[in-house]
């Protein structure tokens, strides 16, 4: 897309974040601007245009095209120009971490490392070079280092959620029940409404033989997220109900065991 080349950029969520939305939109068509409109009465105004004078072959431009392409799902050409930014401008932090974030969700994860310790070795407390190097530990059984790693990316409200998940992840490997439990409990401070926080719970519940306690949290979370599978799997494996794989009617089932399998092998339920 073009999207781009105007001030109104791709945003993106923050891993592990729960967001929900209550947003009203006006629209006034105005030739060749559109002015959002807020209220009957109230006009916002915002830059339509790009400065003039930017140039999208600067180690900033190259950047920015890479971010907005990788947004866009476009991971190629995202991917090229990230390097070309990287070219001009070897320690530039930012695309450094954009880029370890790519090749994080590649499972390219020694390149990871990699990309995160040049970043790393400018500023030790890099949230998003953290972050991605604790996963990126994690997938590699590198326990010691994740939890360092996500540690100190927990000190940042954009990723505490998430490491703090990971973190409970990583102590669930070593049946550590209680730790993870903590670190889910942290994770819940940040964001109540973490789907993954509140199955770590479960999950904890049930390793260490608290089945009531367990049954009631999953189904406690499924009357406010009824199709949430998790918890319904959870209480399949906990003896308390059936029928798990029939109850996805779902458009793409395949995923939602995929996406359900992944999230227990890297907590090292297998």
């Amino acid at each position: 897309g073009t999207t781009y080349l105007t001030p109104f950029k791709h945003p993106t969520f923050a891993p592990g974040a729960t967001d929900t939305f209550d947003e009203r939109w006006g629209v006034v068509r105005d030739e060749s601007k559109l002015i959002a409109k807020c209220n009957p009465t109230n006009y916002v105004t915002r830059p339509l245009e790009m400065p003039k004078d930017f140039d999208w072959k600067s180690m900033y431009g190259h950047y920015l095209r890479g971010e907005q392409a990788i947004r866009e799902r476009d991971d190629k050409v995202g991917e090229a120009e990230l390097r070309e930014c990287l070219k001009m401008e070897p320690n530039y932090a930012p695309a450094l971490t954009v880029l370890a974030g790519l090749q994080a969700r590649r499972g390219r994860y020694a390149e990871v490392r990699e990309l995160c310790a040049r970043a790393l070795s400018m500023n030790t407390y890099d949230a998003a070079a953290n972050y991605y190097d604790g996963l990126a530990a994690l997938a590699q059984d590198d326990l010691e280092t994740a939890k360092e790693r996500l540690g100190l990316a927990a000190f940042s409200p954009e990723y505490r959620a998430s490491a703090y998940v990971l973190i409970a992840k990583a102590r669930m490997r070593g049946a550590h029940w209680d730790e993870a439990r903590a670190a889910a409990d942290r994770c819940l401070l940040a964001n109540p409404s973490s789907p993954d926080a509140l199955l770590v719970r479960i999950a904890c519940l049930r390793k260490t033989g608290h089945v009531r306690q367990a049954e009631a949290s999953a189904k406690l979370v499924l009357t406010q997220w009824p199709l949430f599978h998790g918890a319904k799997f959870e209480l399949q494996l906990l003896g308390k109900a059936a029928g798990f794989k029939d109850s996805l009617r779902n458009e793409l089932p395949h995923q939602t065991f995929l996406e359900l399998g992944s999230w227990y092998e890297e907590a090292g339920l297998y």
